[in-house]
């Protein structure tokens, strides 16, 4: 996927927290995916999303998606063994192609999607 722009504005209401996560939650699954992951290039997206983070710009204002939510979502997904790699492509992708937040939650979404409880 190389422009995730296309799909501004036509992504909200695709995704349902399994609940609201804690600042502190948030930021122990960047570092716990730091820690998994073997990706380099999803390691320095993953970074980059701390200091968004950080700096309080977790909004995709296209799509009104919260990426650190789904993000921690995705890290305690039921199956996330079988996720994580999946997971590295998508932020490695989003590393080359769109560190934005639309990028992001595209990409994150894609997964969360593919993967539905």
């Amino acid at each position: 996927m190389k422009n995730v722009h296309i799909y501004d504005g036509f992504l909200q209401n695709k995704y349902k927290p399994t609940k609201t996560f804690t600042s502190l939650e948030k930021l122990t699954f960047f570092q716990k995916f730091i820690s998994l992951s073997k990706n380099d290039k999803a390691k320095e997206m993953v970074k980059i999303m701390m200091n968004d983070y950080n700096q309080d710009t977790t909004k995709d204002n296209q799509n009104f998606i919260d990426w650190s939510n789904l993000f921690a979502d995705l890290m305690i997904h039921e199956s996330f063994d079988d996720l994580l790699p999946i997971l590295e492509l998508q932020l490695e992708d989003a590393f080359n192609l769109g560190q934005c937040a639309q990028g992001r939650s595209t990409r994150l979404l894609q997964i969360w999607l593919a993967f539905e409880k």
